[in-house]
């Protein structure tokens, strides 16, 4: 059994337009702050809450559209949260089909052969009333059509409370409490752990009569327990004289089992104190990891007791627990990170996916913290965000899952891995798409030397390379997560220049054909490029400076805020460096490499073209200008004998923060700009960069 599909409308954060979430047997919901992860939780919490408080709808789970206040609200308003549930194991025939019987008769079936599901619904509609938060109808139905099929009131039958108690959701709020937890109060983890439990029928009078024997010979043979008693019992009689309640005792435990329950606690054995810890000696790390272990028990107990009824045949005063109704139990865990260390977080993660594993349960958890994120699998991550302004969704909540390659697609497993890496791009403001480590060390720290470094942590940069960078694209455009791309431009390179351009042009066309304009795009010449033109696009002539002036062109129409595509160009960003910094890139690399220096400048210049261009045969740099041509020999040097990340770091340090703003390259600049311009930021110093602009 499994909750496969949640949709939502009008509850909270989510408006009138449906809103459907896709659930796994683990699903995690990832998204910055107030997106409305705990909205989608406590939609869960309306249809299978334990409590009926946590059933409750209230005009306050109404939606607002922006706005608006909430003396607004129509008379009339509707919400509605569905869940879908489906039965997997009707295609294993071993599989135990306990779970069929509670829903059998509400099923419905999409087409022939395939598997039957369920539709639970509540509807909840909120009137105008004499109170001040007026009236809220709420019923909670099956709905007897498959999905797509309009419903009508025929199509609704009430869901009777016995069938609603076979499904439960246990809800670890983000602020855990466990001493809450573990008081025997109905509701709480402890009381269902407890009740459970097959307690002897005569349990309170072998309770009271034990406690007889303890305190008859253990308190009474102590004089000070007497001398209290009697005094005690003394002055009671100096104020009234009903013989009803003429002794009065000193109760030393509790003699009913409630009692009992009511005052047990958990301690924490051995600690460098004479006594036990209790729940509340813990640090808020120990006492949130005790109440996911609260959990796991309860989910545990209901595994053993399922386990004792199926196997056994045995009297009912002999099983160990009563058998209990709930056939299954979503657990939703609200942000698992706090208060846990990073290294815990692990196994939290683990122990969660191990109860995911289970025929009974399934796990639900929200988090914007990177450290959880890295442990789920990408397929099991639904983002969730605010729509903007542009959206019909305009100030309400949008759930996005992530777009990637087909299986079969070797770039499925690339981008894959790659997010897990970077899982910060989730929840970023902007995302640059670079080519490798450099673009990771070289940008933060431009941003920082240009008044942006309040912005850094809202900035992803994401060294994914150029070959699978349209898959992103496709990715963060599927999440509406704006992003900028820095590739290298690879001019008289292998699979660069032209074709660079061509590939760009044509994954835009693919990713952005919706939004864009193609002909405005193909302008060329004073004219369109055709289809058949762009087709040979890669054999375009590249042998001098003009054919370099000509791709130009390109490079700066695709840098256009419509498209976002920048280019380190003549070569790649570690080029640009090296040409805007030469002095202390060539002071660097004589020092670290003096006789490789040596040997490569004995080699002469075209070879080092040829190493640099990574074309030995034919590399003949006819698109450079003298000045960087002899700029290869370092090039080849610092950057394809050595690590590319520790000559950035060597050389930003000795370049120092003014003189990286004062010779900063043009290409880093139009980047700046850029950046600057997505994330809305209107700098004091905005004619200081532009300042430096110029089109070569």
């Amino acid at each position: 059994m499994q909750v496969s599909q949640l949709k939502i409308s009008n509850f909270r954060s989510f408006n009138k337009e449906e809103t459907v979430l896709n659930l796994n047997n683990l699903t995690a919901i990832i998204g910055a702050n107030s997106c409305g992860k705990t909205a989608l939780i406590q939609g869960l919490l309306k249809l299978f809450g334990v409590q009926p408080l946590d059933r409750t709808i209230e005009r306050s789970d109404f939606h607002l559209p922006m706005g608006k206040n909430p003396e607004d609200l129509e008379d009339g308003s509707e919400l509605y949260i569905e869940a879908k549930i489906e039965f997997p194991e009707l295609r294993n025939e071993e599989e135990d089909l306990n779970t069929i019987p509670q829903f059998f008769k509400h099923m419905v079936i999409d087409q022939p052969n395939a598997l039957p599901y369920v539709r639970i619904r509540l509807i909840a509609i909120w009137n105008l009333a004499n109170t001040p938060e007026g009236v809220v109808e709420e019923k909670l139905f099956y709905v007897t059509v498959p999905e797509g099929n309009s419903i009508t009131e025929e199509d609704l039958r009430p869901v009777l409370a016995y069938e609603r108690a076979v499904i439960q959701l246990v809800y670890i709020p983000a602020m855990r409490d466990p001493l809450t937890q573990l008081r025997n109060v109905s509701g709480t983890i402890l009381y269902r752990l407890m009740t459970n439990i097959n307690w002897p029928k005569n349990i309170d009078e072998q309770i009271k009569h034990k406690m007889k024997e303890v305190e008859k010979n253990l308190f009474d043979e102590i004089g000070g327990v007497r001398k209290v008693r009697g005094i005690l019992n003394k002055e009671w009689g100096n104020y009234h004289w009903d013989d009803r309640y003429r002794n009065a005792e000193i109760a030393f435990n509790s003699t009913t089992l409630s009692s009992i329950l009511k005052r047990i606690e958990v301690q924490f054995s051995p600690t460098l104190l004479p006594n036990n810890y209790s729940v509340e000696q813990l640090g808020d790390g120990l006492r949130s990891l005790f109440y996911l272990s609260l959990v796991a028990s309860l989910l545990e107990m209901e595994n053993e007791i399922k386990a004792e009824h199926k196997e056994s045949k045995k009297e009912q005063s002999e099983y160990n627990f009563k058998k209990i109704p709930t056939v299954f139990t979503i657990l939703a865990v609200e942000e698992p990170e706090n208060h846990i260390a990073p290294h815990l977080l692990g196994k939290v993660m683990q122990n969660l996916r191990v109860i995911s594993t289970n025929d009974n349960a399934q796990v639900l958890v929200s988090s914007h913290s990177e450290s959880i994120i890295k442990q789920v699998d990408p397929l099991e991550i639904r983002h969730i965000r605010i729509g903007g302004c542009n959206s019909n969704k305009q100030g309400a909540t949008i759930v996005k899952e992530l777009d990637f390659p087909k299986k079969s697609d070797e770039a499925y497993k690339y981008i894959k891995e790659a997010i897990k890496v970077y899982p910060e791009l989730y929840f970023a403001k902007l995302v640059i798409l670079g080519e490798g480590d450099s673009e990771e060390i070289i940008i933060p720290k431009m941003l920082e030397v240009f008044g942006l470094s309040e912005e850094k942590n809202a900035i992803s940069v994401v060294p994914l390379g150029g070959v699978y960078v349209n898959h992103m694209w496709r990715l963060l455009n599927a999440l509406d997560i704006p992003h900028i791309t820095l590739l290298d431009l690879d001019r008289e390179r292998n699979l660069g220049g032209w074709t660079r351009v061509k590939y760009v042009i044509n994954q835009l066309l693919v990713h952005k054909g919706h939004v864009i304009n193609k002909e405005k795009l193909l302008e060329y010449n004073g004219g369109v490029l055709k289809d058949s033109e762009l087709v040979e696009m890669h054999k375009w002539p590249l042998f001098d400076l003009s054919h370099a002036e000509n791709m130009d062109l390109w490079r700066r129409k695709l840098m256009g805020e419509e498209y976002g595509i920048h280019f380190s160009y003549p070569l790649d960003i570690d080029f640009v460096m090296l040409e805007a910094f030469s002095q202390e890139y060539i002071a660097l690399s004589k020092t670290l490499l003096f006789e490789e220096q040596e040997e490569q400048e004995q080699e002469g210049i075209s070879e080092a073209i040829k190493t640099a261009l990574k074309r030995k045969v034919d590399g003949y740099g006819g698109t450079y200008t003298e000045d960087q041509k002899k700029l290869m020999i370092h090039y080849s040097s610092l950057f394809l004998s050595r690590s590319k990340p520790s000559t950035h770091f060597l050389a930003l340090s000795a370049i120092g923060d003014e003189k990286l703003k004062e010779r900063c390259p043009v290409q880093i600049l139009e980047l700046i700009n850029s950046i600057k311009r997505l994330l809305g930021i209107e700098s004091k110093k905005e004619g200081d960069i532009n300042e430096h602009i110029v089109i070569n």
